[in-house]
């Protein structure tokens, strides 16, 4: 009988085999060996895209993609888009209060900076979340930018829209910025109530810097619904998270009712009760 080379090498290393065994599990050995050669060449990346793996096991995540490996909660990805939201609105309004007294266009920048950014750097400074979102992600540089170079090159259009319309900005970034700090204080732990509190800060806070460093008295001091707006937007964000209701539809129903008790008290000069 003709044994191959392969064999008579199998023999020689292992001389408790047999030429029966050899004969017997050869065509084993020889499945092994092109299974082997095969997954071999067979390049990395196709390997990788393998999606059933054998005995019914449960595919692996990917090591390269990044959306599998770090998920988002859905409640911080609606923060994060109500965040960048109030701060391209607060931005154009506060861009808009820098042409109207008269600023240059510095002034217009640092001014739409302040108002866009600087509810929400306070609000993560007492939530301890340090960085902030503005100075750790470029996304809210890009988005200041962007207003003001809006504000600037539409200046005479933008001067002659009704009043409202600002307003409408103002109420808009008023029902995001209160949203996302509502959301991003209950991610971190913090109570229920106090996470009321600083969703009011972060969306009251970057006009009462606007307010103060062009000499005004802030805004939520004097104008009609304001501040009363963001405590009930914030209300409805802690309400709905303690029900267990769909966080989009939560956030959705909270920034229509900020935005619409904001544009009705513009409308009909609804005012909280003041002692003269």
């Amino acid at each position: 009988m003709y044994v191959s080379r392969s064999k008579r090498t199998l023999l020689g290393r292992n001389p408790g085999f047999s030429l029966r065994h050899v004969i017997t599990h050869a065509p084993c050995i020889g499945l092994a060996r092109a299974a082997t050669t095969t997954s071999v060449a067979r390049p990395l990346a196709d390997r990788r895209s393998w999606s059933t793996p054998p005995h019914g096991l449960r595919p692996l995540p990917r090591a390269h993609s990044r959306t599998m490996a770090f998920p988002l909660l859905p409640t911080a990805r609606i923060a994060r888009i109500a965040d960048l939201s109030g701060t391209f609105f607060f931005a154009l309004e506060g861009g808009l209060t820098g042409l109207a007294v008269g600023l240059d266009p510095i002034g217009v920048l640092v001014l739409a900076f302040l108002t866009g950014l600087g509810g929400g750097l306070v609000r993560d400074v007492l939530i301890g979340a340090l960085p902030p979102a503005a100075i750790a992600d470029w996304h809210y540089s890009v988005i200041i930018l962007a207003a003001t170079a809006a504000v600037l090159a539409l200046h005479t259009v933008l001067f002659h829209m009704p009043p409202g319309v600002v307003v409408a900005f103002d109420a808009a970034g008023l029902a995001m910025a209160t949203i996302a700090g509502t959301e991003k204080s209950l991610d971190r732990g913090i109570h229920p109530m106090v996470a009321i509190f600083l969703g009011t800060v972060g969306g009251v806070g970057g006009g009462t810097i606007r307010d103060v460093v062009i000499n005004q008295v802030p805004r939520i001091l004097h104008t009609d619904i304001y501040a009363t707006a963001a405590i009930m937007t914030a209300a409805i964000v802690v309400l709905g998270r303690r029900a267990r209701l769909p966080a989009r539809g939560t956030a959705i129903t909270a920034a229509i009712a900020c935005f619409t008790v904001r544009m009705l008290a513009h409308t009909y000069q609804w005012h909280l009760p003041t002692w003269q």
